[in-house]
């Protein structure tokens, strides 16, 4: 008894014996590998060797229900007289404890080839791998690339035209300024420009925004600040933010040292000034 399996092959339907049989005993297909099936599992069961005591042709035809059967097999080879009964012919190359080992141990073997193909045994084998699979990878980022930059479509007479890209999204470059349209946007709704984009590249390369078009982005960051109550602080909207800078120092020095704007720095006073604490000051 080898156990609650038995095999067999996938294309017996298609076998030239099994067609035999059918002419034979003038049954279809399905019932001659049904009595097949019920033949082999029970030799399977009861036997180690193929040989089933107490068994004929004649038991073989009332078990399966299908007369003539047993002799069919007979004629046909796959079944033998033998002094007890019957005997399975190369039993113990299909089925059987040895049998059923032997398929046991080709199927695990194969799987461990399969296995052995995507699994790797050590670090440089993995490296290797990685190797092996880096100019596919980059192949296929080229082909990605390739189709993302150029796509065709039909035209009406049946030709193909090649339709542009869309643009891809970016960082904010570091030399960003507003274009004309921008800087006239900024200026239309009374915004102090300088203000406005120093604070516009601070958090759009603080949070590493991207954008595909930095100019639509720099209008609607315009329109935010509307938005928020920023408008109205400067008139001149165009005016640099190098130039705002100087201005914001100069005002600082005016405080620091009491100078009013328009004065000299060689004025009245014998060459000095007052800070804001009073003390006075010379001036180179």
């Amino acid at each position: 008894m080898a156990g609650d399996w038995i095999k067999m092959r996938c294309n017996l339907w298609d076998d030239p014996r099994v067609a035999q049989l059918c002419d034979l005993t003038s049954r279809g297909e399905a019932e001659i590998i049904g009595g097949l099936y019920w033949l082999w599992a029970s030799t399977d069961q009861h036997s180690e060797d193929g040989i089933m005591p107490g068994l004929s042709a004649k038991s073989i035809d009332r078990k399966t229900g299908i007369k003539g059967l047993g002799d069919a097999l007979l004629e046909i080879g796959w079944l033998a007289d033998h002094p007890e009964g019957v005997r399975i012919v190369r039993f113990e190359e299909h089925n059987g404890r040895s049998a059923k080992r032997r398929c046991s141990e080709s199927v695990r073997k194969m799987s461990a080839r399969d296995a052995d193909n995507v699994r790797t045994e050590s670090g440089n084998a993995a490296d290797e791998v990685q190797q092996s699979c880096a100019p596919r990878e980059e192949k296929r980022r080229e082909e990605v690339n390739h189709s993302s930059t150029s796509s065709t479509r039909s035209t009406s007479d049946g030709s193909q035209a090649t339709r542009p890209a869309s643009k891809r999204a970016t960082q904010l470059p570091a030399d960003f300024e507003p274009d004309g349209t921008g800087a006239d946007y900024a200026a239309a709704r009374h915004l102090n420009t300088a203000a406005e984009l120093e604070a516009f590249r601070n958090h759009h390369t603080a949070k590493g925004t991207t954008f595909k078009s930095w100019q639509a982005a720099w209008r609607t960051w315009c329109d935010k600040a509307v938005q928020f109550g920023r408008a109205g602080q400067a008139p001149n909207a165009r005016a640099s933010p190098r130039a705002t800078a100087a201005q914001e120092r100069e005002q600082v020095s005016m405080v620091l040292t009491g100078r009013k704007a328009g004065d000299g720095q060689g004025g009245s006073g014998g060459g000095r000034e007052r800070d804001i604490t009073g003390e006075a000051v010379r001036v180179a």
